[in-house]
């Protein structure tokens, strides 16, 4: 009787330090984990700022917000960093893209991104058949130097006012 205390006792200490292991082991790995997070975070600055290609993004929540606008009939909005560039097709009823409209899509666009700080909008039919096709790209995942190259020229056509 006296040995079989002994061995359960034994047996439970075994199972606390089995625990205590595994969880000590857990934590480890979260701590690990949450490190390779911030490496990769630092890597991603890191890179941006060594000027390595700048990443383009589809923005539809934009898209459909500037469509909202009863003079705004289709939109193709793409974001590369922090700059929003917007091609928009205006409802037949407008003749062209006033002050007021643009400042309209501007003021969309910043509430649907605050992290956005330059905005430039067109509404050159030949942009918007451009934008699509980029828009496009970039939706199937095409290599970014590609799109690059493509958005880059695109933008010293339409916005030349942008040095680039």
């Amino acid at each position: 009787m006296e040995q079989e205390m002994i061995g359960l006792k034994s047996l439970k200490i075994l199972i606390l330090i089995l625990i205590a292991i595994a969880l000590v082991a857990g934590c480890q790995d979260k701590e690990e984990q949450g490190q390779g997070e911030q490496q990769n975070k630092q890597k991603a600055q890191s890179e941006q700022q060594q000027g390595n290609e700048p990443q383009y993004i589809h923005a539809h929540y934009m898209e459909e917000e500037i469509e909202t606008l009863d003079e705004v009939e289709h939109s193709v909005a793409i974001l590369q960093e922090q700059d929003a560039y917007i091609s928009v097709e205006l409802s037949n009823q407008v003749q062209e893209l006033n002050e007021d409209v643009k400042n309209r899509i501007v003021s969309l666009v910043r509430t649907s991104d605050q992290n956005v700080q330059n905005i430039y909008v067109s509404d050159n039919p030949d942009l918007g058949s451009r934008f699509t096709g980029l828009a496009r790209d970039i939706e199937r995942a095409e290599p970014e130097s590609s799109i690059g190259e493509s958005f880059d020229q695109t933008i010293r056509k339409y916005f030349p006012e942008l040095k680039r």
